[in-house]
């Protein structure tokens, strides 16, 4: 989901759902799969270069910072 955020021009959007994915694999103690951290990689990436250094910060602490139930209700649209 945040890949396909990002490649729709929504890089807050995407990298909050990154930043959230990677705290819940570090959270279960697993690191994902070798394509999942690729997608994240290429998340922080192409969002480095579309957003100030201040809102990337801030977007992917925001994503790390959300629980199970906001990330399932981000992702789906039923929060911002």
């Amino acid at each position: 989901m945040a890949e396909c955020a990002v490649g729709q021009g929504r890089y807050v959007r995407g990298l909050k759902l990154a930043g959230a994915a990677a705290a819940i694999w570090r959270t279960v103690g697993a690191e994902g799969e070798s394509a999942e951290r690729d997608v994240v990689q290429k998340v922080l990436d192409t969002t480095a270069s579309h957003l100030a250094k201040p809102q990337h910060s801030q977007a992917w602490t925001a994503g790390q910072a959300m629980n199970t139930a906001q990330v399932a209700m981000y992702a789906f649209g039923e929060i911002d």
